[in-house]
């Protein structure tokens, strides 16, 4: 669902929301080895099943109607804008896929190493 909006003021506005609902069949907890997998068949871990995105556009109006041509040429049309996400469930973690990146001591490097630590460290 999206509504996207001007509001007259030199400011538009869009909002979108998206339900969605992850399944998988993937087992997630290490040393299980089981043959009949449609067992496991659920939602998934990485389901995330709420979504909101806002974001925005403001045209300032600094010297939009500025009697010099060249302070509207330089100083005029500028525009604000900025984008929000908010969403439920776990934060998505994926590693680099960069062959031979190394962190130097002894492990593959990830995208989000900070992340990663913070997460292992609460588990």
């Amino acid at each position: 669902m999206s509504l996207r909006h001007p509001t007259g003021y030199g400011l538009t506005y869009e909002l979108s929301y998206t339900y969605a609902h992850t399944l998988d069949d993937i087992i997630a907890t290490p040393g299980i080895d089981d043959n009949n997998s449609r067992r496991w068949y659920g939602t998934s871990n990485l389901n995330q099943k709420h979504t909101l995105v806002v974001n925005w556009v403001y045209q300032l109006p600094f010297f939009a109607a500025s009697s010099s041509a060249a302070a509207r040429t330089a100083l005029g049309g500028w525009q604000l804008s900025g984008i929000a996400s908010f969403m439920t469930g776990p934060p998505l973690n994926f590693t680099c896929g960069i062959s031979g990146l190394s962190t130097g001591i002894g492990g593959g490097a990830a995208c989000n190493a900070w992340a990663r630590s913070r997460s292992k460290k609460g588990a």
